[in-house]
């Protein structure tokens, strides 16, 4: 049996194709399918009549991947997951990051290494990326307007912020055990992806396979000059401004500000982080 798996908060709760049309869409892809709205059931329930011949087809941007990974390895679950690979969503940085040609794309590769962040005592696995910074603070100011049910401009917010609300922080970075320190820092992710954001280049050469993160730092300069240089983000040409941009590889990353800020992985947020840990097993 197929189980169709679709987070109707996908959109702020407007999903862009309903459940007929992606039934439709899939017609020669299933058969035998029963649909599950994922927001709504006891996932440890459903895990418990799962068979290994059984497929789960999730329908979602990269907050719900990022909850069924989760799901996922909590379970331990053993048949085939896939993504649809239309599902919309407000961010869909994995599915660009993977550039999948076919209408489902088997997730349980993606979920084999996952990385562990460690913040506030919380212990999460996550897909793409841990935004800590401006990134964090975006992801906030977007929460509260998909709440309220208004359109998200992940951009707009940024820049708004850049030209005068963000106070930058110093930085301790920790790769592997090696330090690092930088000073007025506007951003300093982790990175399991090329992308975040809704579709910033952020870590252009990582690799999501690999057995390494990447923390990218970006700091100093002033906000005008700052704000022309994050336009370069979604290119992922930022990288040749050296001496705002430093990218950074590893198993282990653990980054400190001198001051809370929010942090997102995923888009979930986590509010008044002082230090985070990021974790990617060596293979």
């Amino acid at each position: 049996m197929d189980y169709l798996l679709i987070n109707q908060l996908t959109q702020s709760g407007k999903s862009q194709l309903n459940e007929n049309k992606i039934l439709d869409d899939l017609k020669d892809e299933c058969k035998n399918v029963n649909v599950v709205i994922y927001n709504k059931i006891n996932f440890d329930d459903l895990t418990r009549k799962l068979k290994p011949t059984d497929r789960i087809i999730l329908v979602g941007g990269d907050g719900t991947i990022n909850y069924f990974a989760n799901d996922y390895i909590k379970n331990g679950l053993r048949c085939n997951c896939y993504i649809y690979t239309k599902s919309g969503g407000s961010g869909n940085d994995f599915i660009m990051d993977i550039e999948p040609t076919g209408k489902l794309l088997l997730l349980n590769p993606y979920f084999e290494n996952l990385p562990t962040l460690i913040a506030n005592g919380q212990t999460k696995k996550f897909v793409n990326s841990v935004g800590y910074g401006l990134d964090g603070i975006v992801c906030q100011i977007a929460e509260k307007k998909r709440k309220e049910g208004k359109k998200i401009n992940y951009t707009s917010i940024a820049a708004k912020l850049i030209i005068g609300g963000y106070k930058r922080r110093n930085a301790r970075v920790l790769v592997d055990g090696e330090e690092y320190l930088f000073k007025n820092v506007w951003i300093c992710p982790t990175m399991n992806g090329r992308y975040y954001g809704g579709g910033m280049k952020c870590a252009p050469d990582q690799d999501r396979k690999s057995d390494k993160v990447s923390v990218v730092a970006v700091y100093g300069s002033t906000r005008l000059s700052i704000l022309y240089k994050f336009t370069k983000i979604f290119k992922g040409t930022h990288t040749k401004y050296q001496k705002n941009v430093k990218i950074l590889e590893g198993h282990t990353i653990e980054v400190f500000f001198n001051k809370p800020c929010t942090l997102q992985y995923d888009g979930e947020i986590i509010g008044r982080v002082l230090h985070y840990k990021v974790i990617k097993e060596m293979k």
